[in-house]
């Protein structure tokens, strides 16, 4: 005997089950299964989808009382923190983005999932990851890493990052991707005064002239539209310094990289943007590297209300 489920789709589903047990009413569709239905973080629509973000570090719950769903998810770690400067024109190295990964037609059933929302490293520090879980299951990206002080290498992260002044002679890049995700969570941050590597490239290793070496251009970003429909940058590399011209600033990459001050602005450095898991910008002259900027969560599915 059929119910209207599997093979029959023009059955009219059932309103209600008197008698079993006080009864059951709105089994939602034709398939038997009640409609997706899911509370947390922030709560948003654009176009067909329902939107969930979460943008305050730490963790937060993620509740899905019944139905299932293929969602998307945008995972964005916090970024790195730039390397601090030296004595002597000595700069440090720019922060790594934080990982970011795209996931896309994730199976979402009922239950209790925690997410967590990485902060942006100090100084010199690598970001915490951003991750979706739910046991036994989860996703993550890993942190970016901190940009080296002066003298010193950057740290692997999801983009790596950037190396200080005088510190890779064998002007070896800073690993990204260190989750090993296919595809990558990010990328590599440059040598010896090198900027923080995105999450869409690498740290650059020429400038605008064709010249190369150990130059302060930090990795761009993605683009990104689950959480508003348009296309947003996240994952920009923190900027390194360079006294080449002794230009009077270096930018961040694409998607909230923090950049970093020449002489006419005192040496300073700028923090990773907020919810972008962009790296920080680093300093020189005794100054201190910028902090990471947070990462963020969004979680979308096609509305079934």
């Amino acid at each position: 005997m059929s119910l209207g489920i599997g093979p029959f789709p023009k059955m009219m589903p059932f309103l209600g089950l008197t008698g079993f047990g006080g009864g059951a009413t709105g089994l939602g569709n034709a398939g038997g299964v009640a409609p997706y239905q899911a509370t947390g973080g922030t709560e948003t629509t654009h176009g067909t989808y329902k939107v969930h973000s979460y943008t305050s570090v730490g963790n937060a719950s993620y509740q899905v009382a019944a139905g299932i769903a293929d969602c998307d998810i945008l995972l964005i770690s916090g970024g790195g923190g730039g390397g601090g400067g030296g004595p002597n024109y000595g700069y440090g190295g720019g922060g790594g983005a934080g990982g970011t990964r795209q996931l896309t037609s994730i199976p979402s059933v009922a239950g209790s999932y925690t997410i967590g929302v990485g902060t942006g490293g100090d100084q010199a520090a690598t970001g915490d990851v951003s991750s979706v879980a739910v046991s036994p299951t989860v996703y993550q990206a890993t942190g970016g890493g901190g940009g080296g002080p002066n003298g010193s290498y950057g740290k692997p992260g999801g983009s790596g990052g950037g190396a200080g002044r005088q510190s890779n002679p064998s002007n070896q890049q800073i690993p990204g991707n260190a989750g090993g995700y296919n595809p990558p969570e990010g990328n590599n941050g440059g040598y010896s005064c090198g900027g923080g590597g995105g999450a869409g490239d690498n740290a650059a290793f020429e400038d605008q002239d064709g010249q190369s070496g150990p130059l302060p251009f930090a990795g761009d970003g993605i683009q990104n539209d689950f959480r508003t429909g348009s296309q947003v940058w996240y994952g920009g590399g923190g900027a390194a310094g360079k006294v080449q011209g002794d230009r009077g600033h270096w930018d961040g990459g694409k998607g909230g990289g923090g950049g970093t001050e020449g002489q006419p602005q005192g040496y300073g450095s700028e923090d990773g943007q907020n919810n972008t898991g962009g790296g920080a910008g680093s300093a020189c002259c005794g100054k201190g590297g910028g902090q990471g900027g947070p990462g963020i969560v969004v979680i979308r599915y096609v509305s079934q209300d």
